[in-house]
């Protein structure tokens, strides 16, 4: 948890030199899968409202639910069909950023898709998946946006999104970490 905080302080502070204020900004923050393993939710749980609570003191008026199973693609079309109504709505693009840690990173990215808007920002912390036992299919040349990705060297499920999104139409600034995941 202490590397979700970390890579959390390194996002917003990233979030907060983009050129409008964070104040106009729409946040959507997916959790990680942690929250669906019934052993360790409830511990968990807390500290994701935790982090939806910094992040809504930065001025950012975050959009969080909580899922109690996962099922990636059709979150991500909830989410793309929320961003797409606020877009039609008027709302700028450049105010919406779509984040998230590990699973919700992975809705994160399969809604970029469905989005397919270059001025949207992307927060992902440990958001593209490196196991093959994480099954789950992201159409990487999909991806479009401005995208802010965190990973750990020592990470064995999530690495480097930088050269899967090499051949899409993205803007990527990425941080490395080496904590000792």
């Amino acid at each position: 948890m202490k590397n979700i905080i970390v890579s959390l302080s390194i996002l917003v502070s990233m979030l907060l030199v983009l050129p409008s204020y964070a104040s106009d900004k729409t946040l959507y923050y997916m959790h990680g899968s942690d929250l669906f393993n019934p052993k360790i939710a409830d511990k968990r749980a807390p500290r994701y409202k935790k982090i939806v609570k910094n992040l809504e003191k930065r001025g950012f008026d975050v959009i969080y639910q909580r899922k109690n199973s996962a099922d990636p693609e059709g979150h991500a079309l909830e989410i793309a069909n929320q961003v797409n109504a606020q877009i039609a709505d008027g709302v700028s693009p450049n105010d919406i950023i779509i984040g998230g840690y590990s699973y919700g990173a992975i809705v994160a990215l399969l809604a970029s898709a469905q989005i397919d808007n270059p001025q949207v920002g992307y927060a992902l912390i440990s958001g593209c998946p490196e196991n093959p036992n994480i099954n789950v299919d992201i159409d990487y040349q999909a991806v479009k946006g401005k995208v802010f990705s965190v990973f750990d060297v020592e990470d064995s499920k999530f690495g480097s999104c930088k050269e899967k999104l090499s051949q899409s139409d993205v803007d990527v600034t990425e941080v490395k970490l080496e904590s000792g995941y």
